[in-house]
């Protein structure tokens, strides 16, 4: 395997990701479209039966909390964490490089 056919794969595995919760959002849960301002500075959209909100650095430790107890679930879907990724400080990291690399999103 090369280099580029594995971030080609990469690439595509993201996109089908994706696809898939732009399937669930229009289909099963629609966005109402109604957007609020947290106190915290980072948007939220509100839909009928959740809510989506850009990760603030206060939020590291709920991410890890979130990582950790669905470790298990998570490891089918993911690559190889880095060293640090279960730590509060790696989702700080983590959330950073969400704001820095809009490629996240």
């Amino acid at each position: 395997m090369t280099w580029s056919h594995y971030f080609q794969e990469l690439i595509q595995h993201d996109k089908h990701h994706q696809n898939q919760i732009n399937a669930l959002l229009t289909s099963v849960l629609p966005v109402t479209g109604k957007l609020l301002l947290t106190s915290d500075t980072a948007d939220l959209i509100e839909g009928s039966d959740i809510f989506l909100k850009e990760f603030i650095d206060k939020d590291a430790a709920e991410l890890l909390h979130l990582q950790v107890e669905n470790k298990e679930f998570f490891k089918q879907f993911s690559m190889r964490q880095p060293n640090g990724f279960y730590t509060e400080q790696g989702q700080e990291e983590r959330i950073r490089s969400f704001r820095i690399n809009p490629a996240h999103e």
